[in-house]
């Protein structure tokens, strides 16, 4: 008798068991749920071809949950400063810095953002207070300064800032956050204004003009040489376009939309004699079949 499993090839080399499919129906049709669990690592890659794809320049799920986390485009490790905390919260597994300039998780060896000077900046986010936190960020001192998303500049708000000249800066954003809540955040630039969306919903604009795109610093979660940070982050992604609202809305209700299941890896089990040295029974000889593994 033969027997068929399917199983997965994480991005770390290691084969686990794959999930079956669920689908939902629908009317006359079948549809795959909403994409808004956050896969387990090693489990997924990014779908190209989908629209929320376009331009993706970092893609940081927070999954691993130790270790260095890693960004799904080139599967490089993030480097680590200071100290950085691994915590599970409602939106799954995710990090949190230690507060002071030090702690962050740069991630400047994998992004290369020179010359954008529109873009958006997508974090699901969960403040532990008020003071200022600068979480996600390619900011620092004056004459480094691209996009900087943040808390606590302003109370119970979280705001995102970007420079036009790497040294002044002008920051967006008008509705109240909670301590304790998770929010998700997309902060926009499209050369014209800045605006922050937050659960889908849009801040306030302001005038700003193309973003400075010189700034040589790293691409930071978790703080700066301007600010440290204690809010937990559990994801993170970085376009090199502006949003449209209806692309926040969207990333927002289902944040893991443009990702795909790593193709399985298929092994065929056939029970046969055991050779002449081996002592006992039958053996099990496995013939595999890698159907297209993914990156």
């Amino acid at each position: 008798m033969m027997t068929r499993r399917r199983f997965i090839l994480t991005t770390a080399g290691v084969l686990v068991p794959a999930l079956p499919r669920v689908a939902v129906a629908q009317g006359p049709f079948v549809a795959m749920r909403p994409k808004t669990t956050k896969p387990p690592f090693g489990s997924v890659q990014i779908n190209w071809g989908h629209p929320l794809a376009r331009d993706l320049r970092l893609c940081v799920l927070f999954n691993e949950g130790a270790g260095l986390p890693r960004d799904l485009l080139w599967h490089g490790p993030a480097t680590q400063s200071g100290t950085m905390s691994w915590l599970t919260n409602s939106s799954g597994p995710g990090v949190a810095a230690g507060g002071t300039t030090s702690d962050f998780f740069s991630f400047g060896s994998l992004v290369d953002l020179t010359g954008i000077g529109t873009l958006s900046v997508t974090a699901i986010a969960t403040p532990v207070g008020m003071a200022r936190g600068d979480f996600v960020c390619h900011w620092g001192a004056a004459g480094s300064r691209h996009f900087n998303l943040l808390q606590g500049v302003t109370a119970s708000t979280f705001q995102f800032f970007g420079s036009t000249d790497g040294s002044n800066s002008t920051g967006s954003n008008t509705i109240s956050f909670s301590v304790g809540q998770t929010y998700r955040l997309t902060g926009v630039a499209d050369g014209t204004d800045i605006r922050l969306y937050q659960n889908g919903v849009a801040g306030t604009p302001v005038a700003v003009g193309t973003l400075y795109g010189g700034a040589t610093n790293t691409v930071n979660v978790g703080a700066n040489d301007n600010s440290g940070s204690t809010t937990q982050v559990t994801l993170a992604y970085i376009h090199a376009r502006p949003l449209s609202a209806s692309e926040c809305a969207w990333l927002h209700a289902e944040p893991y939309a443009f990702l795909s299941s790593v193709p399985a890896v298929t092994y065929v089990f056939m029970r046969t004699p055991a050779a002449p040295a081996e002592p006992g029974g039958g053996g099990i000889t496995p013939l595999r079949s890698l159907l297209g593994v993914g990156q």
